[in-house]
């Protein structure tokens, strides 16, 4: 402001925040960056005018008359397990069986197998089998790029935390490496099977275990399952099916009966 009564104000205005341009008096250089700079485009022109040529009515004030057009959004949800026998409502036994059954049925239909037909009952071998195509299964859709990684540079990725489980591939199932290949223990025992958390597979393998002993606690559950298999995040697993699997009853209010 001038002794006349007459005041002068520079201002720039930036995209994030409004700084004064340096003059004679401050002290040290004031700098801005070009982008920042490039905000005095948007200084109005009109307040650079007196300020009875500025405009007095606000555009932001004034919404439009517009009727909003009503429009219905459909959402199609997708399973994450693409094999579609993991949706049906079968238990881990029930789903093993018809594979069986179905392996049976294209092993017969073979004409090089004629003579040795395969009826009656299921073998043991047939259902163990059928497990492993299940497996197999339900691994290429959870873990398959890791698979992969594995087959190929013999590493797997960091970030699903399988690298400290020194996996390997043994007959195209994925298992927990380790040092007990010289323990007087079954294979399964020393090389468990790897499954994801998240796959529909894992959780009837954990609801299989959790009927065959008769619903027992989560920590004898857990220490019985990993004897074959190793599913990732197993304890929120088993949290999860005990709380299903609890009964609860209704709620009986008691009365005072006639004498």
């Amino acid at each position: 402001m001038s002794t006349d009564g007459s005041y002068e104000v520079n201002l720039l205005c930036a995209k994030s925040r409004v700084a004064p341009l340096p003059n004679r008096r401050s002290q040290g250089n004031t700098t801005l960056p070009r982008l920042e700079l490039s905000g005095a485009l948007l200084f109005p022109e009109w307040l650079c005018q007196p300020s009875s040529a500025w405009p007095s009515q606000n555009p932001c004030l004034e919404l439009p008359n517009q009727e909003l057009e009503e429009r219905i959004v459909v959402h199609v949800g997708q399973e994450k397990s693409a094999n579609p026998i993991f949706r049906l409502r079968l238990s881990f036994v029930g789903l093993v069986r018809l594979v069986a059954y179905l392996r049976r049925f294209w092993y017969n239909c073979n004409p090089t197998h004629r003579a040795l037909r395969r009826v009656g009952y299921l073998r043991t071998s047939e259902l163990q089998e059928a497990t492993q195509v299940l497996i197999r299964s339900a691994q290429r859709e959870s873990v398959g790029e890791e698979i992969k990684d594995l087959q190929r540079s013999g590493q797997v990725k960091r970030s699903l935390g399988l690298k400290a489980l020194c996996p390997i591939i043994h007959d195209g199932v994925m298992r927990i490496g380790g040092r007990l290949r010289n323990a007087p223990v079954s294979y399964d025992r020393k090389h468990p099977i790897i499954l994801a958390a998240s796959h529909p597979l894992t959780l009837l393998i954990v609801q299989h275990y959790h009927r065959n002993l008769l619903h027992t606690g989560q920590q004898l559950m857990i220490s019985t399952i990993r004897e074959k298999y190793w599913p990732l995040r197993i304890r929120n697993l088993v949290r999860r099916v005990v709380h299903e699997f609890s009964w609860r009853g209704p709620r009986i209010e008691g009365f005072t009966a006639t004498f």
